[in-house]
């Protein structure tokens, strides 16, 4: 059923058309990395990020990366009138 289940998920993420920020742990496992991004590559609008020293508690360890990550992305898609 997995199979089936990401193919489902596949063809949602081809529909979101919402500026999307990935962030990625740079030290997750070889199989959240790789699905991060395809996730990222079937999204659009999808930028990719990975924190290359994060682990699985990136986002309170690295909280000022990602603000600053996330500040810039938003800022990008303001400039481009998203």
């Amino acid at each position: 059923m997995p199979e089936i289940e990401a193919e489902l998920l596949q063809d949602k993420l081809n529909g979101i058309k919402v500026p999307t920020l990935v962030l990625q742990a740079g030290k997750d496992d070889d199989n959240t990395l790789h699905r991060s991004r395809i996730y990222a590559d079937l999204i659009p609008t999808a930028r990719y990020k990975m924190i290359a020293h994060g682990d699985e508690r990136f986002l309170e360890s690295c909280a000022a990366v990602v603000a600053g990550d996330i500040q810039d992305f938003i800022q990008q898609f303001n400039l481009y009138g998203y």
